[in-house]
């Protein structure tokens, strides 16, 4: 999770199919007796990518939650973060994860020249909310009218 600014982040892999369940403590064992250590599905997939770590710029971190979206496949994952500054103001502001090149890219680098952050990016930056928040609450989209018929 966060400790001083630091995030670590786990992908999970979106093709990961989960593997039958043993008939019996004995079949998961290997032929010499112990139970197997990385599991695989039988497309030869982790359900875990490699993690990576990730500096962000916030450093008291009060909340933190992961964004839905409707179309997870064109859309990155973006990661919402409720923090505190030195002053005691508290703010919003959301980052996109980069899962290809293992990065983060912050709300302060979605402009200029420079920036390579994809197009699909959905920036909020909300400033001196309420002083009581503590939790940020994903709420799922609403599908299109098209998705659900």
């Amino acid at each position: 999770h966060i400790f001083d600014g630091l995030l670590t982040v786990l992908p999970i892999a979106q093709n990961y199919i989960p593997p039958q369940p043993y008939a019996s403590a004995a079949a998961g064992r290997k032929s010499d007796g112990t139970a197997p250590r990385f599991k695989t599905s039988p497309s030869g997939t982790s359900i875990l990518g490699y993690p990576f770590h990730a500096r962000i710029e916030e450093r008291t971190v009060l909340s933190l939650t992961m964004l839905h979206h409707i179309d997870a496949t064109s859309t990155p994952p973006h990661i919402c973060l409720l923090h505190q500054e030195s002053r005691g103001a508290q703010h919003i502001v959301t980052h996109c994860v980069d899962l290809a090149k293992s990065q983060i890219w912050f709300y302060s680098s979605r402009g200029g020249s420079a920036s390579s952050a994809p197009a699909t990016c959905e920036w909020l930056k909300k400033s001196r909310i309420d002083g009581g928040s503590s939790l940020l609450i994903p709420v799922p989209p609403r599908s299109s009218p098209v998705a659900a018929a």
